[in-house]
């Protein structure tokens, strides 16, 4: 909906991701009150992340997709494997041949 907002207003957006959470078929994320809330082993995070960007798509914990551009990936830092996981996501996106660039370097940005 941020999404959506900011360009009703002209403005430029950024559309992040989240590596360590699933998404519900509407979107949202999964409430944290749910077992299946957090992904915390880095190889399935950083699954989870490739195939978001490559396909520009949320994965959604039931299987479905939903169609979405991605700028940006964020990863909670306080989990225990916060480190591992950043490093395997990195190392994945760059294997699958994805150029790894600061918001303000996008095109959409300049």
């Amino acid at each position: 909906q941020m999404e959506k907002a900011g360009k009703k207003l002209g403005m430029k957006t950024a559309v992040e991701i989240f590596a360590d959470r699933n998404y519900e078929d509407n979107g949202n994320l999964v409430s944290r009150s749910k077992s299946n809330a957090m992904i915390t082993d880095p190889e399935i995070a950083k699954k989870h992340v490739v195939k978001m960007v490559e396909n520009q798509a949320l994965n959604c914990y039931s299987g479905k997709q939903i169609p979405c551009e991605i700028d940006s990936v964020c990863l909670h830092g306080d989990g225990k494997s916060a480190v591992k996981t950043a490093k395997q996501i990195k190392e994945g996106l760059i294997k699958a041949g994805v150029i790894l660039k600061p918001l303000n370097k996008l095109k959409k940005f300049i």
